[in-house]
């Protein structure tokens, strides 16, 4: 396992924030101890724009920077971490701006791994969380050891079970380090994944972010409530010769055949009755969200949550409108896709073609 707990620290949280160049400053680390090799090494910041709540008060209002975010991965650049190694990467978070007249705003983390990498959270690699609210920062008593779906899909990291966030107020900073275990080599990159990201913010697909991890925060802030997506390169070596093969290792290459199976073929009227798809749920407490498409239309979709470990099946029966674009269209085609979140673990999916006949 790479970094103990405490390994390097962010920086203080002041209410100088109000400024942009500040808020910058204020989510980098300072430099970890000189006796330790390891060092964070920082990602690009995103930040959230706010009304500021006072200045609607009086009649002048001005925008300022609400909260500013970013992530981080731990290395020592002589002792790199390597195939099927725990390391650790992390998310600081600093509420800058005051929106909500002295309120505080509410925030989330869901993580987004490339392929290939997966949380490794377990007793001897926790979620470790860390307050600043003056000079000297304390450990958050409320931190999450495994996840929940978040807002957009993603494996979510809350302050409580039930999607509770945690609140930060104006000059408060949270930091929250995650365990990931990698099934590949990994080449970190500067800067963030070119991939295009939805128009409200949040991840691109973690299959086109390369070496990317993302951390979207999403912020309730009472303006446009944002999803950041602050992203790291990821670095890590080859595993050494004669290494045992890694264990875990989130969604990658061979996966999907693993993870879902449904029949090669069906008639239309198997179809309208319904498709049976059995998923293999790694543990319990899993979330698995499951979409028939066909003729370029979804005509069925299912939610099974809280499944047990093991083989789960699920049947796709189509809605009316579904069922109406089977009659008429008779397509020869339909496709289902699955998305499983799974508690400490790398959202997976997988996808599958069945040939429609008429017989």
């Amino acid at each position: 396992m790479r970094g103990g707990p405490g390994s390097g620290r962010f920086a203080r949280v002041r209410g100088a924030f109000r400024a942009v160049a500040v808020a910058v400053v204020a989510l980098a680390a300072a430099a970890a101890p000189a006796q330790a090799a390891p060092e964070w090494i920082q990602g690009v910041p995103e930040t959230s724009t706010v009304v500021n709540c006072p200045s609607q008060i009086f009649g002048s209002p001005y925008t300022e920077i609400g909260l500013g975010a970013r992530a981080d991965v731990l290395l020592d650049a002589a002792d790199l971490p390597t195939v099927g190694e725990v390391f650790y990467a992390r998310v600081g978070l600093a509420a800058v701006g005051n929106p909500l007249c002295g309120d505080p705003q509410g925030v989330y983390v869901e993580v987004y791994p490339p392929v290939g990498v997966s949380l490794a959270i377990g007793p001897g690699t926790p979620v470790r969380c860390i307050r600043y609210t003056g000079p000297t920062p304390s450990p958050e008593p409320e931190c999450p050891q495994v996840t929940e779906p978040g807002l957009l899909g993603g494996p979510g990291l809350f302050r409580r079970p039930g999607t509770v966030p945690w609140l930060l107020t104006q000059g408060e900073g949270l930091e929250i380090e995650v365990p990931l275990r990698s099934a590949r080599a990994l080449r970190g990159l500067p800067d963030r994944p070119s991939c295009p990201r939805p128009a409200r913010g949040g991840p691109c697909p973690p299959e086109q972010s390369g070496d990317y991890l993302q951390l979207v925060v999403g912020v309730a802030d009472g303006n446009q409530s944002p999803f950041l997506s602050p992203a790291i390169g990821l670095t890590v070596a080859p595993a050494p010769p004669g290494a045992a093969p890694p264990t875990g290792g989130g969604s990658g290459p061979g996966t999907p055949a693993r993870l879902l199976r449904a029949p090669a073929r069906a008639t239309l009227a198997r179809a309208l009755r319904g498709i049976p798809v059995t998923v293999q749920v790694p543990v319990a407490g899993s979330t698995v969200r499951a979409v028939m498409t066909a003729g370029g239309r979804t005509i069925a979709k299912v939610t099974r949550r809280r499944l047990a470990a093991g083989a789960a099946t699920l049947r796709l029966r189509p809605s009316r409108a579904g069922a109406r674009v089977l009659r008429r269209s008779r397509p020869t085609r339909a496709r289902v896709s699955i998305q499983l979140s799974a508690p400490g673990r790398a959202v997976q999916r997988a996808a599958s073609t069945i040939a429609l006949r008429r017989r």
